[in-house]
């Protein structure tokens, strides 16, 4: 409705997590991380106690449409499409560390290749300790069309009277205070 942000369209990747069941014989009480990869805006899969136990993930695979949760639910072929063909041309071109994420995080909704990124992190953990967790999500990752890249950081586009902040996926950021003053000083209100 602007006419911004032409070069740029959102790709909806699904993750999916696993849970640790009560018969592992460590107790995991803190986050552990794997190494990021710079390059590639998604973390990887790593472990989060909760409430109602310790996750493993999430995923980062490509969704078969914006709402697609479970299974073939919301399914949207022409979308589905589109995006699987973005995704080989960025595959193909071999740039901005594309590869790396196809061949280390896309297979890891198979439960083979989940259960061995949870090993890098622990590596006593067995397919036998795990259950799948109803929880997952829907990110809503952002690329550029025109340097075929997913987008690892947010991205500000203005007009003469507007603000526009595209790709502020992460809820801790989104709450910043130093995002709420780049906003502030960009719209010249004060």
């Amino acid at each position: 409705l602007f006419d911004l942000g032409s070069n740029y369209k959102l790709m909806p990747f699904k993750g999916q997590y696993l849970q640790l069941k009560d018969n592992f014989k460590y107790k995991v009480s803190s986050n552990i991380y794997p190494v990021p990869d710079l390059n590639i805006p998604f973390l990887g899969v790593h472990f989060t106690p909760g409430n109602s136990g310790i996750y493993i993930g999430p995923t980062a695979t490509l969704a078969l449409g914006r709402e697609n949760y479970k299974g073939i639910d919301s399914l949207e072929p022409y979308s589905l499409i589109e995006n699987i063909n973005i995704l080989v041309k960025q595959y193909l071109s071999g740039k901005n560390g594309f590869r790396r994420y196809f061949h280390e995080q896309a297979f890891q909704t198979f439960r083979p290749f989940f259960i061995k990124a949870a090993k890098e992190l622990i590596p006593s953990v067995r397919a036998e300790n795990l259950e799948y967790s109803s929880k997952s999500g829907i990110r809503a990752q952002l690329i550029d069309l025109k340097n075929l890249k997913l987008v690892d950081d947010f991205i500000s586009l203005e007009t003469k009277n507007s603000i526009h902040v595209l790709n502020a996926i992460s809820p801790a950021f989104t709450s910043g205070f130093e995002l709420a003053d780049l906003i502030i000083n960009k719209s010249r209100l004060v």
